[in-house]
């Protein structure tokens, strides 16, 4: 159960001002049954609980398959994921996608599944360039009918080595770069400006520190930094008009 990307439980509550029914979200990670339930009941600001409900959910189709497990971990630079089934039926490709705010998501890789099988399976990707700071993953599960779930959400925090700022954020007509340290410029390949299609809408050599972006339509970007051993620095942007 989820409220936006927060994950709910019994050992993990969520606070909201703002409070919104049309945030929930059930992720059902299980093959073979086609119903659940569940209790809930709210807090209100003065510490008042709601009468508790109960809710029983159920759905035509049931679920291609039972995911064991799905971690993520770091491999030096890169994040490895890895996720186990223990069974799986009629199941055709699993999606691994990347989020760096928990609301847009990008497809980063497709791995087939086994269509069939009653023994665990274990399936891994590499993302070879997360985002500074945190990155979050999920996996779109996808049956041989074309019907999804989604598992649930998993996080890894990546820091390097060397530290950008970009200002103005937000922008207008142009942005300048500033590196923690001047000599980490020549560290760096190239800059990128990428929207959240994955679509690289600029690319300039690190050799300007200042950035003319009057022609980037206004709209949310990510900044990537190409160092020159591969590694790639990102940050986001927004860009007004």
């Amino acid at each position: 159960m989820y409220y936006g990307d927060k994950e709910i439980s019994t050992l993990n509550t969520v606070v909201s001002e703002d409070f919104s029914p049309s945030l929930f979200k059930m992720t059902i990670s299980s093959a073979n049954y086609s119903s659940d339930n569940f209790d809930y009941a709210f807090v209100d600001a003065a510490g008042v609980q709601g009468t508790s409900a109960k809710y029983s959910l159920s759905w035509n189709t049931p679920l291609p398959v039972t995911l064991a497990k799905f971690e993520v971990s770091k491999q030096e630079q890169t994040a490895a994921i890895s996720w186990n089934t223990t069974s799986e039926v009629n199941s055709d490709h699993f999606d691994v996608q990347h989020s760096i705010d928990g609301k847009n998501w990008l497809d980063i890789g497709t791995v087939n599944a086994a269509f069939e099988s009653t023994t665990p399976l274990s399936y891994s990707l590499i993302h070879e360039h997360p985002s500074t700071g945190e990155n979050l993953y999920r996996l779109k599960i996808i049956d041989q009918d074309g019907s999804f779930a989604y598992s649930r959400i998993v996080q890894i925090k990546f820091k390097f080595e060397t530290q950008i700022t970009v200002y103005p954020n937000p922008a207008v007509n142009s942005i300048w770069i500033k590196l923690d340290k001047p000599d980490n410029f020549d560290r760096i390949k190239s800059v990128n400006i990428v929207n959240l299609a994955g679509s690289v809408v600029l690319s300039n050599p690190m050799t300007l520190k200042e950035i003319n972006i009057d022609r980037i339509p206004a709209g949310i970007y990510v900044i990537q930094l190409v160092h020159t051993n591969g590694a790639i620095l990102n940050k986001r942007l927004t860009v007004n008009k």
